[in-house]
């Protein structure tokens, strides 16, 4: 994909208005090729690709800390609508797919060695993993870090629209509370007048004063909002932004991890380890972090029939 390409890309995840902006295709080159280099840097650093036709008791220990076994695992590729779309349009015989999943802590018990003695019942925080998604299926491994690239391209460009979206629902937040505030402070201000004629002037005056101040700062606020939510520059500042920061809005944290006795994740601390697997682990603006990591599989192993 060219730059070129990437920028209409970006545009059309996030918010079309830009394409009104005189320039906009030049503005957004510099930090869309930001944008794509750390995307491209993150998809590199995706554990995988783990074969689940490898007969390695290794790989087949760290496929069955992310499903039981690899057998459950097929049958989740399988029942993926993206992989069975895929392999109805496409006559090949392996697929590469990445899996995202949920990653929880549990506690578990187990035994272990300090110096010549068997310690028993050690808690363990071990990581299970479950609500997996396969997306992205792809013919070769190339091709699957392409798509994923393009994808986390995606997330970034939609940030811009979220933030957007934020901004209009703080606007009608805010005129709701306006309209609310105004209705207080001109009943407050009936009923100072009211206690004035009678002689009780002063009374009530410190809850009109301070209803006062909240309604002049909730329509400072508003104003802030309108300021920036109205016009295709503001769009396009508020993309160029986040696509020339990137890491402030998606970023990946490698999790060293091992295969315990009872066959679970967990984290390992130490400086080297043999059998040490990282996985990775995605987050981005206020969604819920995903474990990922890329599977290999062949066809003849799914069964995709319906």
């Amino acid at each position: 994909m060219t730059i070129k390409e990437a920028i209409e890309l970006v545009v059309d995840e996030s918010i079309h208005n830009i394409r009104f902006v005189h320039g906009y295709r030049k503005k957004l080159r510099e930090p869309v090729e930001t944008a794509v280099n750390y995307c491209t840097d993150l998809a590199r650093n995706i554990p995988g690709a783990l074969d689940l036709d490898d007969e390695d008791p290794a790989v087949s220990a760290i496929i069955g800390g992310f499903f039981t076994d690899s057998v459950q695992a097929r049958k989740v590729v399988s029942e993926s609508p993206e992989v069975k779309r895929f392999l109805k349009e496409k006559s090949v015989n392996e697929i590469y797919a990445l899996v995202t999943m949920k990653r929880r802590i549990k506690t578990v018990y187990d035994s272990g060695i300090q110096g010549q003695i068997v310690i028993r019942d050690i808690a363990t925080k071990a990581y299970l993993f479950e609500d997996h998604k396969f997306i992205l299926p792809s013919e070769t491994i190339e091709e699957a870090f392409h798509a994923i690239r393009l994808g986390l391209l995606k997330i970034l460009s939609h940030q811009a629209l979220e933030l957007s979206l934020d901004l209009q629902r703080r606007e009608l937040e805010l005129e709701h509370l306006r309209e609310e505030l105004g209705v207080k402070v001109k009943l407050m201000r009936d009923e100072r007048q009211q206690m004035a004629l009678e002689g009780n002037g002063k009374e009530g005056d410190t809850g009109y004063i301070e209803s006062q101040h909240l309604l002049h700062e909730v329509e400072q606020e508003l104003a802030k909002v309108h300021s920036q939510s109205d016009h295709p520059e503001d769009y396009l500042n508020r993309l160029i932004d986040i696509l020339s920061h990137p890491s402030r809005y998606l970023s990946l944290n490698l999790i060293p991890m091992r295969i315990n006795r009872l066959g679970l994740f967990v984290k390992d601390d130490a400086d080297s380890a043999t059998d040490r697997f990282r996985i990775a682990e995605f987050t981005s603006g206020d969604a819920e972090s995903r474990s990922a990591v890329l599977i290999k599989c062949r066809r003849d192993q799914l069964a995709t029939d319906g």
